[in-house]
């Protein structure tokens, strides 16, 4: 069964901690107001309110380019686009393959330890299970954005945790910044050149399977997407937050 949403849980925290209020204290919500109609008149982003067609805006081109190519079956008519999952009290924007018959979307979810990214729905994977989960969300210290991984190397038997370090993975068709946990370089030589190898516990390195981390805005991401082609693109996950004024924007 799913964990609950970090929602449901902030949720139960506030009302133990507070308690109920009496009737004659809640404040009255404003009326809402419409959102002023987008320039291009496309649709906005449910959470955020922006606009969809505008969000290429707030990223660096260099993010963007090269579009992953997409290799869809014969027939089928299908283009990358940004969708929104909301995660609490932010967004993560991204792009995934979207097609005539169906899109892809992801869920967000959490436990007591750590959050994850699930399949809503997907436009490549259409037997794939509800709530199949193909990102592992981990909150990053302020002072040291590789905590979480340094915590799963922590975590792993002494005789290993001894082998493994933090490296850029520098993988073709991989974020730039992607990094992985693998052997050190000494460990390294010990590693069969015919076989596929994988090291340093279910966090690490996988010759058969893109696994990666990559931190971004006070996250570390665990991202496990099997061989097959991707129907999202990592390297344009964006945490947007509404600001003091009210208006939402990347996370700082």
């Amino acid at each position: 069964m799913r964990a609950l949403s970090m929602s449901a849980l902030c949720l139960v925290s506030v009302l133990a901690a507070c308690g109920p209020k009496p009737a004659a204290q809640q404040p009255q919500p404003a009326a809402p107001q419409a959102a002023a109609p987008c320039p291009d008149d496309g649709p906005r982003f449910a959470a955020t309110g922006l606009c969809t067609g505008r969000i290429s805006n707030y990223y660096d081109p260099e993010a963007l380019l090269p579009e992953p190519k997409i290799d869809a079956p014969a027939g089928r008519e299908c283009r990358w686009a940004f969708v929104e999952t909301p995660m609490i009290d932010e967004a993560l924007i991204y792009r995934a393959v979207a097609c005539k018959d169906g899109a892809t979307n992801l869920d967000f979810g959490a436990g007591a330890h750590r959050a994850g990214l699930f399949y809503k729905t997907s436009a490549f994977f259409k037997d794939v299970k509800p709530d199949t989960e193909i990102v592992k969300v981990f909150l990053a210290s302020d002072k040291d954005p590789q905590s979480p991984l340094k915590e799963r190397i922590a975590e792993l038997p002494p005789a290993e945790r001894a082998k493994c370090v933090i490296k850029p993975a520098n993988i073709q068709g991989w974020p730039k910044d992607a990094l992985w946990i693998t052997y050190n370089d000494d460990a390294a030589k010990s590693l069969s050149k015919g076989e596929v190898n994988s090291v340093c516990g279910e966090y690490g390195m996988d010759e058969d399977s893109q696994r990666f981390w990559l931190l971004r805005q006070g996250y570390a991401f665990f991202f496990d997407l099997g061989q097959e082609q991707s129907d999202i693109d990592p390297e344009s996950f964006l945490v947007f937050a509404k600001g003091a004024d009210g208006n939402w924007g990347p996370k700082q």
